[in-house]
């Protein structure tokens, strides 16, 4: 793996300026398999059709959700590259939700 190189890794922040995430809101959150290999399993007339990774991270994913008693509304998104949720941020306790994309 090439280690970071800032004359040639150029990241720009998509965060809006000024904006302060840790208050109430709706949060899109993508999460992508490294070298974007299609791990989860395929599309299929539409469909995701989840192959053995793919089961392990969605149990894993909704495992980790009852662990740190978030609740979880829906079903998370995911593809054969990538897992997608939105995570509802509210308030007071700083609960969290996790819902459907």
């Amino acid at each position: 793996m090439t280690k970071y190189n800032p004359n040639i890794h150029h990241r720009r922040s998509i965060r809006l300026h000024g904006y302060d995430y840790s208050q109430e809101g709706l949060y899109f959150v993508t999460i992508c398999v490294q070298n974007r290999e299609c791990l989860f399993g395929e599309i299929m007339d539409g469909e995701m059709i989840l192959n053995e990774i793919g089961r392990i991270v969605k149990n894993e994913y909704q495992n980790n959700m009852d662990c740190l008693k978030l609740s979880v509304h829906s079903k998370h998104f995911l593809l054969e590259k990538s897992m997608n949720y939105v995570i509802q941020r509210v308030f007071p306790c700083g609960n969290v939700i996790i819902t459907n994309t």
